[in-house]
């Protein structure tokens, strides 16, 4: 269960981004608009744009992040890390591991500390069905996304830190990854009502909503 003084940031970071705008602010990586089907040239055209890069480009971002992936770690206590050095030791890409372990540093020790996407405790389903092109939040994942959407955190490494989180294949999270860029924090922040959430990051139903609590 997260703790009381985690909590209490969540509440704050939630609160100033809800008196701030009640709307998201679209991010530079938002202007993929919904499809009814996201692929891997959608993934390339994030990246292209975030990055503003071209296509060639984008697919090495992508294929040096598919490589930097095996190098997210857990310690003796759980709690996620990169490990910088052995990624840099096996010509992993030098940008691909500064955007990460920027992406890391930005959290914080802290609060990686506290992310508990598994946790039984939290309330809200947890599933992540990219077959679908959704997944589910519970509480704490809520939780947990506010605080890395509301960090200087970059594109390539809210990527590689969904696909550790969710234990899926980097490629299958540009989609859901797209959808909380679009939204961000705020919407996020305010769709969890102590349930969770759950989104569509294609198709008609394209969006971010509250889950129910049982």
């Amino acid at each position: 269960m997260k703790s009381t003084y985690f909590r209490s940031i969540i509440v704050s970071i939630a609160l100033t981004l809800f008196l701030t705008s009640i709307l998201a602010t679209p991010s530079k990586a938002s202007s993929i608009s919904p499809k009814d089907e996201f692929t891997m040239s959608d993934a390339y055209q994030l990246l292209e744009e975030y990055y503003e890069i071209n296509e060639k480009e984008a697919k090495e971002l992508h294929n040096e992040m598919v490589k930097a992936q095996k190098y997210y770690k857990y310690d003796s206590k759980g709690v996620i890390y990169f490990d910088e050095e052995l990624a840099l030791k096996n010509n992993v890409s030098k940008f691909v591991v500064g955007e990460i372990t920027h992406t890391m540093d930005a959290i914080g020790k802290e609060t990686l500390a506290e992310l508990s996407l598994t946790a039984a405790t939290c309330k809200g389903l947890s599933q992540f069905d990219s077959r679908n092109s959704r997944f589910f939040a519970n509480d704490c994942q809520s939780d947990d996304l506010v605080i890395i959407l509301a960090a200087s955190a970059t594109a390539l490494g809210i990527v590689g830190l969904l696909a550790t989180l969710w234990n899926v294949a980097v490629g299958v999270v540009y989609g859901a990854a797209s959808l909380l860029f679009a939204f961000g924090a705020t919407v996020v922040g305010v769709r969890n009502k102590g349930c969770g959430i759950y989104a569509y990051w294609s198709g008609p139903n394209y969006g971010i909503y509250s889950q129910s609590c049982w």
